[in-house]
């Protein structure tokens, strides 16, 4: 059961505000949280990536603790960023859909942190994620349309540059990641060359995964004549490398604002993008790995820098926080605090061995545990679904190239037991809405309509 929000606002409020009496508090951390939209974990060149794509999240990870196998808990933005910001899987908080608005029972991160005396501030960047996400902060763009990165992050730099007596919390999304990618022409040039429509085949867009929705989709007449797969992925590459500089430019504001010497740094991607495996093209779509499979780097200073292989999630970021800020949110069962990673990334400590991700709307659940995946349809009529269940042995297999669903009847068991509330669940079939025409108009734009 989830608490009352007012009832636990309430008592956060009447804490008090430092140690021991007559004890000097130290000054408390303020927070900048950054959400990367559409990002996979080997968009970044420091996992992986092209050579020279985000020399700013390099920079940063270089000197914070980074989570190679960070993974979201959910594939739409929504739902993602609601898991982000309470703690709760998306079937706990119960926005499992990018058209629905916050859910009233849960509380969230900002909520929290208003209450107990921070400045905060949320810059989201498109309409539907800021109808999701308003509650509790004192400063909040409300926006009408997308805004690009340059635009969000001069929003954010203003802010930052208003003198306060208080610690802050600062929320930045960047959403240019996200299809059609359409970066600048010098950005594109940075990353490829020569003519998309030259490589031998056929057009990208005669896929057949074009034809899955019932809606015209956007992306065949993006790709047009499209014949060479490098391209729409250095595309990609592109945007990410525009989200990167951006990124750079609020850190040095950061810098220059004098409080980054007091402020927790944290950076993830809110779910990650299919570029063409498993026939999904440019989507985010299904919960193979490169739809869940997400960057996440905590700066905090003072903590010695490191890389945890340790298998982490979104879910665990409100934890974390509330060790970092000395605030509590809400029950959490799924979260771990990742505060002892921090210290000490190689820390010989007990560690989760299993994560379960959930498909909008409920169409289709996953779980990894001790190197195996299973992808378990709920819908077996949603188009992805179709083939039935998936299982991997993603510790011999990370590509997930060779199905064992068949050959390995007693593990796929095992691993479906554990999917008991997800499967007496079902699919969520509710088509209402409580999101505004033009925050639909946009979900339409953005190919969900079908979701």
């Amino acid at each position: 059961m989830l608490r009352s929000a007012p009832l636990l606002l309430a008592v956060l409020a009447s804490l008090p505000a430092c140690g021991g009496s007559g004890d000097a508090a130290p000054p408390r951390r303020n927070l900048l949280l950054v959400t990367l939209d559409t990002t996979r974990a080997d968009a970044l060149s420091c996992l992986g990536g092209p050579d020279g794509a985000t020399p700013c999240l390099d920079r940063l990870a270089a000197r914070s603790t980074l989570f190679a196998r960070a993974y979201s808990e959910t594939n739409f933005t929504s739902p993602s960023h609601l898991s982000i910001f309470t703690g709760l899987r998306a079937i706990e908080h119960g926005v499992l859909s990018n058209d629905r608005t916050h859910p009233p029972d849960a509380t969230l991160l900002a909520e929290v942190l208003t209450a107990a005396g921070y400045d905060t501030a949320g810059f989201p960047a498109i309409r539907h994620l800021a109808r999701v996400t308003d509650r509790g902060f004192r400063t909040f763009s409300l926006v009408d349309e997308e805004q690009s990165a340059p635009q969000n992050t001069d929003r954010a730099i203003a802010w930052l540059a208003a003198p306060r007596s208080a610690p802050f919390f600062l929320w930045v999304h960047y959403f240019d990641a996200h299809s059609l990618y359409e970066p600048s022409a010098e950005d594109a040039a940075l990353f490829y060359s020569g003519d998309p429509t030259a490589a031998p085949g056929p057009p990208l867009a005669d896929d057949p995964y074009f034809t899955l929705k019932s809606t015209p989709s956007s992306l065949a007449p993006w790709l047009g004549a499209t014949t060479d797969p490098a391209f729409p992925r250095a595309m990609y590459a592109a945007e990410v490398h525009a989200v990167d500089r951006e990124f750079g430019r609020l850190l040095d504001a950061l810098e220059a604002s004098g409080a980054a010497a007091n402020t927790v740094v944290l950076v993830l991607g809110d779910h990650g993008e299919s570029l063409g495996e498993h026939g999904i093209y440019y989507d985010h779509k299904g919960l193979h790995d490169p739809q869940l499979h997400i960057p996440l780097l905590v700066h905090v200073p003072g903590f010695e820098p490191g890389r945890s292989d340790r298998l982490v999630s979104t879910l665990d970021v409100v934890p974390t926080l509330e060790d970092l800020l000395g605030v509590r949110v809400t029950p959490h069962p799924s979260g771990r605090s990742l505060f002892p990673l921090l210290q000490d990334p190689h820390a010989d400590l007990p560690w989760r061995t299993e994560l379960i991700h959930d498909h909008a709307r409920n169409q289709g659940v996953a779980i990894r545990k001790d190197g195996w995946k299973l992808i378990l349809p709920i819908n077996p009529d949603y188009p992805l679904f179709r083939s039935g269940p998936r299982l991997y042995h993603i510790a011999e297999d990370p590509g997930e190239q060779h199905d064992l669903a068949s050959s390995e009847p007693a593990r796929l068991a095992s691993l479906r037991a554990h999917l008991t509330p997800w499967l007496d669940l079902g699919v969520v079939h509710d088509d209402s809405t409580d999101l505004d025409e033009e925050s639909l108009r946009e979900l339409r734009a953005l190919g969900y309509a079908d979701e």
